[in-house]
């Protein structure tokens, strides 16, 4: 058997785990499972291992980001480590860059990287305007050199091509995947042992994700406080996910309701299971999605599921979720009335949507990248 020899960037594991993160761990422990596969990893430092780096490495990260004037010095500094690792050595068979940008200065015989989004394009308002820069000044060259590219949806997929211009015999569409060993149905007593110290009462409504402009968080909050009274009275909607971006106005409203809205900020991934196992339901109106990996997990948890209407949420929820239009408010409400008003509703959507994260696993997302990448490295 040959061995194929890989470079895999897993910045996105740095720091607190969100969409992206969730991708590249899971793709990067497949790899470390196959034994036709060497990978090596990049966090700033040279890694054979998923270990996180030392934390002075993650506190130097954080304090240079935060240092507009060091950050070409660090850039420079990264640069150099990853010209290191190939000190006296053949270039690697395949770079794989999970998060669109390939970096510069890795010799490989192929690349591949993922795209999950064109949120930065399509709308850039949402985003930190060094994000969109860097995104505008980089993606084509990296688009360019990339001998493949996945889209985490078919939906991506389509927008590459007809938005960008992108070849599509170039391009696949790997759908992400949910751990549904992970992600489950749980007893009452678990539930209750794992959230016990957040204080939660018997019921709520539950968004997760990271308070950033595209979530769309100010009109679930509009939405939720037109719900009748009783409603809000016995059900509180709970938001959890991590601090994000361009958000000031978003937790100055979040704070200005605090009796109605508990923000209960970044949870780890077991809170954040018991979280989508208790809600009664799951309301997800972002604006816009490469996928919707959070819908997927509240699926798979047997929770309800409410989401907007957008390409890649009807793609990723595949019939199993109720859909609503994410500018309308009154929409969003109406919604979130309907599953909580229905408890027919509610077991049709808890058993359509076990079934549809059953079809949508971790397991099978992997595999079909461990195989797009052997077939690359045979060419």
């Amino acid at each position: 058997m040959t061995t194929q020899h890989l470079f895999v960037n897993t910045f996105p594991l740095l720091g607190e785990e969100t969409g992206i993160g969730t991708y590249t761990r899971h793709v990067a422990e497949a790899l470390l499972a196959d034994p036709s596969f060497d990978p090596t990893f990049f966090t700033g430092i040279i890694r054979k291992d998923l270990q996180r780096p030392p934390a002075c490495l993650l506190l130097a990260r954080k304090c240079l980001a935060r240092v507009p004037a060091l950050k070409k010095l660090a850039k420079r500094m990264l640069r150099l480590l990853r010209g290191r690792v190939q000190d006296g050595s053949s270039p690697f068979d395949l770079y794989f860059e999970p998060n669109t940008i390939l970096l510069e200065d890795i010799s490989a015989r192929r690349r591949i990287l993922t795209i999950h989004d064109f949120s930065c394009f399509l709308h850039p308002e949402w985003h930190p305007k060094e994000r969109v820069r860097y995104l505008e000044t980089h993606f084509e060259k990296s688009t360019a050199q990339a001998d493949h590219i996945i889209t985490v949806s078919k939906a991506v997929k389509k927008e590459a091509v007809s938005e960008f211009s992108l070849d599509e015999s170039r391009i696949t569409a790997i759908p992400n995947g949910v751990d549904n060993a992970f992600f489950h149905p749980r007893p009452k007593a678990e539930l209750e042992a794992i959230l016990s110290p957040y204080g939660l009462p018997e019921t709520f409504i539950l968004f997760t994700g990271t308070i950033e402009p595209r979530k769309n968080i100010p009109t679930l909050i509009k939405a939720y406080l037109s719900l009748p009274p009783k409603i809000r009275k016995s059900c509180p909607l709970v938001l959890a996910g991590a601090g994000g971006w361009n958000n000031r106005d978003i937790l100055r409203l979040i704070r200005e309701h605090k009796g109605a809205v508990r923000f209960l900020g970044y949870v780890p991934r077991r809170v954040l299971a018991a979280l989508y196992a208790k809600a009664r339901i799951f309301v997800y109106p972002s604006f816009y999605e490469g996928f919707g990996l959070p819908v997927l997990e509240a699926m798979a948890c047997g929770c309800p599921t409410l989401t907007a209407d957008g390409a890649a949420l009807r793609e990723a929820a595949g019939g199993a979720a109720l859909h609503c239009d994410p500018c309308s408010a009154d929409s969003v409400r109406d919604g979130m009335l309907r599953i909580l008003n229905d408890p027919v509703l509610q077991s049709s959507l808890a058993e359509r949507g076990l079934k549809r994260a059953s079809e949508k696993t971790w397991e099978l997302s992997t595999k079909r990248h461990l195989d797009l990448f052997a077939s690359l490295c045979a060419r």
